[in-house]
């Protein structure tokens, strides 16, 4: 992870697809939860340009990647470089992981938790409702765009606010 620097972005637009993008020279290097075991890049269409790969354990994120911020939550400065990583995980396992297992999808979740619970420590309360929340959007499939499914997920991350997480962060 990068420990030393934050990561570099514009913001490019409004609410909607891709709000985001890392601006800069930097190649940003994540390391992974052990539970990532699936390998990809992703390609700009018109040049065909690396944005982010993964290879083994580790995430690498290249200037002029876009995502979308904190899904349906405040776009929190504290957890915008989680949210980038969590992005970059999901759209990779869209494209390569063709299985598309919950082991896989459940890896880029608790990785989101552990980059927010250390950017906003001692108040791990926020990344354990930002996690919740995002369970909940995952869970409850096109049915999160209604607002009984935004609200319910509202809800779940407030009552995740206080449940302590199973899984370990390194």
């Amino acid at each position: 992870m990068n420990a030393d620097r934050k990561i570099e972005y514009d913001k490019t637009g409004k609410s909607g697809k891709l709000k985001y993008k890392t601006t800069g020279d930097d190649c940003y290097r994540y390391q992974l939860l052990d539970c990532m075991n699936c390998d990809g890049e992703i390609r700009r269409c018109s040049d065909n340009k690396l944005l982010a790969e993964v290879k083994g354990n580790c995430l690498t994120v290249y200037p002029g990647f876009s995502w979308d911020g904190v899904t349906n939550f405040p776009d929190f400065k504290f957890a915008m470089e989680a949210s980038l990583v969590h992005d970059a995980l999901y759209q990779i396992i869209r494209k390569y992981c063709a299985t598309r297992k919950p082991p896989l999808i459940e890896c880029a979740d608790p990785h989101f938790y552990c980059m927010v619970k250390k950017s906003c420590s001692p108040h791990t309360w926020q990344a354990s409702g930002m996690y919740e929340a995002i369970r909940a959007y995952q869970t409850a499939g096109p049915s999160w765009k209604s607002w009984k499914g935004k609200l319910k997920g509202a809800f779940r991350g407030l009552l995740g606010a206080f449940k302590k997480q199973k899984f370990a962060c390194k």
